[in-house]
């Protein structure tokens, strides 16, 4: 049944869990300066952190994909979000008993685990309490999350955090755990009827559609530069114009936030684009490039380089609401939402967490130019996306 009456409470409930999740993901970018000042990590090792997330995220995505296809979808997001919350729970605790690399390492490759449960099965509430015409709005709303989770995080980090790191990451798993309570608990809508696959083959299935072989690698170009901006902007700005940690929030904060009103206006772009999500991800890539270039060249004060970064995090956002969110619900047809989905995110964090690694590698050992080779790939990958999504479009039409 897709119940009007409850439909507010059902996205609501959708909505704070998975903004849960990325309060218990964000809070590492503005606790990092405080981790390393603390010598609890060294940038390669916080590089690392972002990468080993990002594939432990891209692993669970692969084996559990299907799960939100396949079970009851509320049990599974509320799961995962529950597994982020107490992760970081047990990474504060760490760091007040045990403060050691490899211990708070395990558990934010946990916590990567437990956000992989979370997003496939939202999206299959969403197509089954809401109607067809409305789901790709009501998802596009419901994408607002990793900015409003973004902001949050570094809200809650930068406050809780200010004096001990470790309350950094006890606020947000005390939170991100609540809201896996009320979604297990309180969710009023249809949570039956998911089935199994609309394709035999499971996963497999999914890479044997040509429509989705053809987005995975500008999926993994976007992936590279979506949230690398974020994880890497305080030191960036730490390091290039020499700030102290209690500024830091105040700049950092502006990137989701700014982010967010991106995700708020991705329906219109999307209309301009003629409900093309593919024309979407090729205008932000073209902006990424553009962006990239004065970040490589350097020799500006703080604010156009906040400017900056905030535009590029911006188009990553917009992108990302395309390939991760548009995209599936289009094949919805398939019944391989939640699947679809999670090949999506399994390539994105795939991008993201290679290159993190190399990145925080690169920026040990040559300081600040380690940046401006970052800004560098940027524009590398936004130029390939551009490219391939130019390829795609023609082989479609042929």
């Amino acid at each position: 049944m897709k119940t009007k009456k409850w439909g507010w409470l059902c996205f609501a409930l959708c909505y704070f869990g998975y903004m849960g999740v990325y309060i218990s993901r964000n809070n590492l970018s503005i606790i990092s300066p405080q981790l390393k000042e603390a010598g609890v990590a060294t940038a390669a090792q916080l590089g690392l952190l972002t990468g080993l997330f990002s594939l432990g995220y891209a692993a669970g995505k692969l084996l559990c994909g299907p799960l939100g296809d396949r079970f009851n979808p509320k049990n599974i997001a509320a799961l995962g979000v529950a597994v982020a919350g107490l992760s970081n729970l047990l990474i504060a605790l760490c760091l007040w008993f045990f403060p050691c690399f490899p211990a708070v390492l395990a558990l934010w490759i946990i916590n990567s685990l437990g956000q992989s449960l979370v997003w496939g099965p939202l999206l299959r509430l969403i197509s089954l309490n809401f109607s067809g015409g409305r789901a790709p709005f009501v998802t596009s709303m419901l994408v607002t999350t990793t900015a409003t989770g973004g902001v949050a995080g570094i809200l809650i980090a930068s406050g809780a955090g200010r004096q001990d790191p470790a309350l950094g990451f006890l606020a947000p798993g005390l939170i991100t755990l609540l809201a896996a309570l009320l979604l297990f608990c309180f969710f009023p809508g249809k949570t039956t009827g998911a089935g199994r696959a609309g394709k035999p083959g499971g996963m497999a299935a999914v890479f044997r559609q040509p429509e989705v072989r053809r987005m995975l690698l500008p999926a993994f170009a976007q992936g590279v530069i979506k949230d690398n901006v974020l994880n890497w902007a305080s030191l960036y700005l730490a390091a290039r114009f020499l700030m102290d940690l209690a500024q830091l929030p105040f700049f950092i904060l502006l990137i989701p936030a700014v982010s967010f009103l991106g995700r708020m206006c991705y329906p219109l772009f999307y209309r301009l684009c003629g409900q093309d999500q593919a024309r979407v991800s090729q205008l932000c890539f073209a902006g990424c490039l553009l962006l990239s270039a004065p970040l490589i060249l350097g020799g500006f004060s703080r604010v156009p380089a906040v400017v900056l970064l905030v535009l590029l995090s911006t188009l990553g956002n917009v992108m990302n609401t395309s390939f991760l969110s548009i995209f599936p619900m289009s094949m919805e047809h398939t019944g391989q939402v939640s699947a679809i989905a999670s090949v999506m995110d399994v390539v994105t964090y795939s991008g993201l967490g290679l290159s993190s690694a190399v990145f925080g590698a690169l920026i040990d050992a040559f300081g600040l130019w380690g940046y401006q080779i970052m800004f560098a790939a940027f524009a590398l990958f936004a130029l390939l996306g551009l490219l391939l999504l130019q390829r795609a479009k023609r082989r479609s039409a042929g």
